[in-house]
């Protein structure tokens, strides 16, 4: 994604279908992965999947880009994303996961794709 696209999403002031935020934070902050599982289990069962972008809060209905720090940043990886999330997903959820630089802040971004054959359970 790049910066246009990126300052067009946030433009649009809330989520859309396919397209969610989720505030900063590490991989072990519980709530957060909660909140990020739930999302990818959802738009795994959407056709043509979504993407999620961690490191945007939602305040009252603005969206504040604020990014992750790199100790936060540096949390997520996609083995250890796969490993929690196989924790709650069956069958396993394709997603692919960047960290992707807006306007000098970090971000998370993952792409997630449908479910291939059967839908995606809890």
């Amino acid at each position: 994604m790049n910066d246009e696209e990126f300052t067009a999403i946030l433009a649009m002031g809330y989520e859309a279908p396919g397209t969610e935020f989720k505030g900063s934070g590490c991989i072990s902050d519980k709530q957060l992965f909660a909140q990020v599982t739930k999302a990818i289990l959802g738009m795994a069962n959407r056709r043509d999947g979504g993407r999620i972008i961690i490191g945007v809060e939602d305040d009252g209905g603005v969206l504040i880009p604020i990014g992750l720090s790199k100790a936060n940043l540096d949390t997520w990886k996609y083995d250890d994303v796969s490993a929690k999330l196989a924790e709650y997903a069956d069958p396993s959820v394709n997603y692919d996961l960047r960290t992707e630089r807006h306007n000098d802040k970090d971000y998370v971004i993952l792409y997630v794709g449908e479910f291939a054959d059967i839908p995606i359970i809890c």
